[in-house]
């Protein structure tokens, strides 16, 4: 036997069975068996002898395959490449969200020198890798802490040699401790001042104030600043830290100082972000280039008288942000003349009601009247109060040619109706529902979604070349006690439109509920469907939980606010 084929043994009737061998079928396999043992016995010898010549053969393997790597990375195309190159590469790994260098081991230009001897050297000596910082100063730092922090710092930035610096710095506000760190970190950092070129203070008033008094003649070069009392950040978020109504008026006067102080020095200024309490008898209509500024944040509410002063010196102004407070009636104002604002792409407004009454006047109608701004690309209008806007008050822009629409209203489902048919091109569309009262009915109901659904009986549906939907149902006094409401948009219908645009531009689909959505196996099938083929979606709801945070000093604290999702609790749902 020499196939060693199973099948062709006597005994083969009786392999895998439960068959009793005799006394004689016993002696027979036993005989059989002989020569098969030796032939086994012999393979394993073979086997053996194979065995150990293979393992000298790996082992001498590794030994040259080691001798080779060793000579071969000598010959990495990395290593030809020049010094100068390779710092140029360095530079392209910079990250750009944020905007800011980070203090993260993890993150260039710090991961860079973390690589080899060369790449460090090559690292610290490339000023471009060092040219931004953002420096965060938590409550909890010790001064010694701080010490090493701010020697950090003044070694980060004499890395930049002569660049241009952008510089942010983010203190906290209700710890009186911190002062002394903010004021020695500020005067360290402003030993580089003539290089500022984009500052981003977010500091209490009492910082604020070291900075302008610690501020050069000029500030050559500066052509971003963003001021933000962090104080008034904090009333505006109903901080746990209250402040007095003296201290609020002393805040406001410190700070209209500290603008006059600064302005004159910033000759070519291009882009302000001011968050800084004025008072109410304050115009920060200050002396300034403001025929020069291309983009324009004020965050402090102030009288539509004051915000058409500062819109009738700002011709060039491409990103515009407001604080309005609107009124009921429409005094003298609008006799004031239309300010023309041809290169405008991007207006944000955030309305701040004197009274509150249904938003039914023409305010926000004549207000919009005084703007030409015929390149407008991208209109956001928020008021988070207890109004509830009840017709479109922003008819009176170009909205053929918006692209981009956010809406962070309490609104009626009429109003949206209108939004649909009166932007055709739009691109993107956010809306927060901001409703304080847990039952109201949310605003986006299947309705809209169906004229956003392609079907054989609505072919061109509206928003074709929609690509990025956002809708956020956010309930900002909902406590645990409290049901957050249902949702008017049902997973069906989202379903069905979602499905319906798998050939249109749509990219990203983001929901937050108000309350679990139930999808059917066979929605959940089709979105994991559209999910494989490239759609980015985002499905969670509202969870009752206010948490309180825990203070962290991570290298972006600071840079971003807390978005609606950390304070109010959500739970994603996965497809």
């Amino acid at each position: 036997m020499t196939d060693w084929d199973t099948n062709s043994s006597p005994f083969a009737p009786m392999i895998g069975t439960n068959y009793i061998l005799s006394a004689a079928e016993l002696n027979r396999l036993k005989a059989m068996l002989v020569h098969p043992v030796n032939k086994l016995a012999s393979l394993e010898l073979e086997i053996g002898h194979a065995q150990a010549t293979l393992d000298a053969l790996l082992h001498e393997k590794q030994r040259v395959k080691s001798y080779v790597d060793a000579h071969r990375v000598l010959l990495s195309p990395v290593r030809q490449i020049p010094p100068e190159t390779l710092a140029e590469i360095f530079v392209q790994c910079l990250p750009s969200d944020p905007p800011y260098g980070l203090r993260d081991l993890a993150k260039a230009p710090l991961l860079l020198t973390t690589i080899c001897k060369d790449w460090r050297h090559i690292a610290l000596t490339t000023p471009r890798l060092w040219k931004s910082l953002h420096i965060h100063l938590p409550a909890h730092l010790s001064a010694e802490a701080c010490a090493k922090r701010v020697q950090g710092v003044i070694a980060w930035l004499e890395r930049s040699g002569s660049s241009p610096l952008s510089i942010s710095l983010h203190g906290m506000s209700h710890y009186p401790d911190t002062a002394p760190n903010q004021e020695n970190l500020l005067r360290s950092v402003m030993k580089f001042s003539h290089r500022f070129e984009n500052t981003d203070l977010s500091l209490p008033s009492s910082a604020l104030s070291i900075f302008g008094e610690l501020a050069p003649p000029t500030f050559p070069i500066l052509a971003s600043l963003r001021l933000r009392d962090l104080g008034v950040d904090n009333r505006v978020r109903g901080g746990r830290f209250t402040i007095s109504r003296a201290s609020q008026e002393h805040a406001a006067a410190a700070n209209f100082a500290l603008l006059g102080l600064l302005f004159p020095r910033m000759p070519g200024l291009h882009a302000l972000s001011l968050q800084l309490s004025f008072g109410a008898n304050k115009n920060p209509l200050l002396p300034c280039n403001w025929k020069h500024l291309t983009s324009l944040d004020l965050s402090s509410p102030m009288h539509p008288d004051q915000a058409l002063d500062i819109l009738a010196q700002v011709p060039q102004m491409c990103t515009l942000a407001l604080t309005i407070e609107i009124y009921p009636d429409i005094p003298h104002w609008k006799e004031k003349a239309t300010a023309y604002l041809n290169n405008l792409s991007k207006l944000r407004l955030s309305l701040t009601p004197t009274q509150s009454v249904l938003l039914e006047s023409d305010f926000l109608f004549v207000f919009g009247c005084k703007l030409h701004c015929p390149a407008l690309q991208s209109f956001s209008v928020s008021c988070p109060t207890l109004i509830v806007i009840s017709k479109l008050i922003f008819v009176s822009l170009p909205l053929d040619m918006l692209e981009e629409l956010e809406l962070e209203i309490i609104t009626t489902p009429e109003v949206l109706t209108e939004c649909l048919s009166l932007i055709p091109n739009l691109t993107s569309f956010k809306f927060t529902d901001c409703a304080y009262r847990p039952q109201a009915t949310h605003p986006i109901q299947d309705s809209h979604i169906a004229s956003l659904t392609s079907s054989p009986s609505n072919p061109i549906p509206c928003w074709p070349r929609l690509e990025r939907i956002q809708i956020l149902s956010v309930n900002p006094r909902m406590h645990a006690t409290q049901d957050a409401g249902s949702d008017s948009l049902t997973p069906a219908a989202l379903t069905r439109f979602l499905d319906s645009r798998t050939q249109s531009p749509l990219k990203t689909c983001h929901i937050l509920f108000r309350a679990q959505p139930s999808f059917s196996q066979m929605e959940l099938d089709i979105l994991r469907s559209l999910e494989r083929n490239g759609l980015s979606l985002r499905f969670s709801y509202l969870v009752n939980s206010r948490d309180e945070q825990p203070e962290h000093d991570l290298p972006d604290m600071g840079l971003a606010p807390i978005p609606h999702t950390r304070i109010h609790g959500t739970k994603q749902i996965s497809l």
